[in-house]
């Protein structure tokens, strides 16, 4: 599979509407429902109220109205323009326009001035983004005192589903052997030293959209300048099988511990932003 070249990957974002309202924050499934919420509500129950926020690649902005509900000042950008025209619409209905402004950006190069927010957010983005680098650069450039990004990752059942082409939260003739070829795909990706595993993205499988190991994430971040605090699984759902849920929840409580880190279907990242190789003062 060739990948798309940085140009074609922006310009299939810029009009793609996520519909991540209706698809994951209020989908009918209790799996993928789950998945989300607890995703955004780390965000939530991490930055304290009143803050200065830039929610970078906001989507339908989900993450920035929540904040905003908090008591924050939220600016979202995106790359999409339909996103952007869809979470001013979903502010207004919300009750929290007058907290909250939207735009459209290219996280490769943001829109703003040096250390220009209190706290950055950025929630499963970095991945799809032509140079991963160039975006955490941008990221740590335009924060003043943290730092949290989410992405996307590989060690878990959930997204080997995915990697395998099913969608985790709901059966289909797929079922049978999707978690099988995931896992092989993350196994020949592990042995080969990758990042991850490529997943593409909304049908489009030349797009960038790697599910990475968590630990290569760190490095990652790290490598493009970050200094990374700590890390956690994100959320921890099991595919097909609501009825776990309640483990999933028993996993979360852990979340932050040595090896079950690795395993969420994503991981949040809180980093310190740096200036001259030094942690930026409050």
């Amino acid at each position: 599979m060739t990948i798309a070249t940085p140009d074609r990957n922006k310009a299939i974002y810029r009009t793609y509407h996520d519909e991540i309202l209706t698809k994951r924050f209020h989908s009918t499934s209790p799996i993928r429902r789950h998945a989300h919420r607890t995703q955004y509500q780390f965000f939530v129950d991490a930055i304290p109220a009143g803050s200065r926020v830039l929610d970078a690649g906001c989507g339908e902005g989900v993450l920035s109205v929540l904040l905003a509900k908090k008591g924050c000042q939220v600016t979202g950008v995106d790359l999409s323009e339909p996103n952007i025209a869809s979470s001013k619409a979903y502010a207004v209905a919300e009750g929290v326009a007058e907290r909250t402004t939207f735009s459209v950006a290219d996280l490769e190069h943001l829109p703003f001035e040096d250390h220009a927010f209190e706290y950055v957010v950025s929630s499963h983005v970095l991945e799809h983004v032509p140079d991963f680098a160039q975006g955490a650069r941008e990221l740590n450039r335009v924060a003043r005192k943290r730092l949290l990004v989410a992405i996307p990752t590989c060690f878990t059942p959930a997204a080997m589903v995915l990697l395998g082409g099913d969608a985790y939260w709901t059966f289909s003739r797929r079922t049978p052997y999707a978690f099988w070829y995931g896992l092989l795909r993350v196994l020949c990706a592990l042995l080969r030293g990758e990042e991850g595993v490529n997943e593409g993205y909304a049908g489009h499988q030349e797009l960038i959209h790697i599910r990475r190991f968590p630990w290569r994430g760190k490095k990652s971040l790290q490598a493009a300048g970050l200094s990374v605090l700590s890390y956690r699984g994100s959320s921890y759902v099991f595919p097909y099988l609501s009825f776990l849920l309640p483990l999933s929840r028993l996993l979360e409580t852990m979340a932050w511990l040595p090896l079950i880190r690795e395993c969420g279907f994503g991981v949040t990242y809180v980093c310190d932003p740096l200036k001259n190789g030094a942690p930026r003062g409050d």
